[in-house]
């Protein structure tokens, strides 16, 4: 009697779905043609377009290495390489300033597959988002890095903590050189002494571009924990040459 009401209640729940499409169609982030009911934010010519980052996975994880410069990052995983102007940027502007918690979530989940199918991550006991400043997340509703965070903590089966704040607003790091980020960065984050009773952890955030934010909250997490290991998560990385 369970499993054939749940299948009515399957069906229904298309239905309403399928109508509610048909009313407020949702729309590619791209490009923004209608999307069909089982496609979720790119329409397919969209997202045949992404740069995924998997055929350069080595070169990318050394590159990022280079950037964070932390002897206790033991890896990095992305999804794809950002580009300005690309879908890429229009999924990242999607998740951070249209209110969209969910296309985080998904992407995060997306992210752990990945993963998980090459059996890459060794054992993690947590999920820590990189946090942003108290009034951004209140202009917002939400941390983009959170919702990335649920996504993939929901694959790995293990919890999201919040164990990092970040104690000064500072100035969007976009337009700064590598030196000025790592000037900006400084001293802005405070790590929890709950990190002493783990040995390894996931760092999550959105996009990596040259590395310093998370250079400074690797510095943070160790100045408490001097033994810990970091395997390092983010939907995309920026484009190099």
């Amino acid at each position: 009697m369970e499993t054939r009401f749940q299948g009515h209640f399957d069906k229904g729940l298309k239905r309403i779905n399928s109508f509610f499409h048909l009313i407020f169609p949702n729309c590619c982030v791209h490009c923004g043609n209608e999307l069909s009911v089982v496609q979720e934010f790119l329409c397919f010519g969209c997202g045949s377009k992404i740069n995924w980052s998997e055929p350069h996975h080595t070169v990318i994880e050394n590159h990022v290495q280079q950037g964070i410069n932390h002897k206790h990052v033991d890896s990095i995983h992305t999804l794809f390489i950002f580009e300005k102007e690309g879908v890429e940027q229009s999924v990242i502007h999607h998740l951070k300033y249209r209110n969209s918690a969910q296309a985080g979530n998904i992407f995060g989940r997306k992210l752990a597959l990945k993963v998980l199918k090459k059996k890459e991550v060794k054992h993690i006991e947590c999920v820590i988002p990189v946090p942003v400043f108290h009034r951004k997340k209140f202009d917002r509703g939400y941390n983009q890095a959170e919702q990335i965070s649920k996504g993939l903590a929901a694959v790995l089966r293990v919890p999201v903590c919040r164990l990092i704040s970040k104690t000064t607003q500072t100035v969007s790091q976009t337009k700064l050189t590598r030196e000025e980020r790592l000037l900006n960065v400084n001293n802005t984050f405070r790590a929890s002494q709950e990190f002493q009773k783990f040995k390894s952890i996931a760092l999550v955030d959105d996009v990596i571009t040259t590395g310093s934010t998370l250079r400074a909250i690797c510095q943070e997490i160790t100045s408490v924990n001097e033994s810990i290991r970091i395997t390092v998560f983010s939907l995309g990385v920026a484009k190099f040459h």
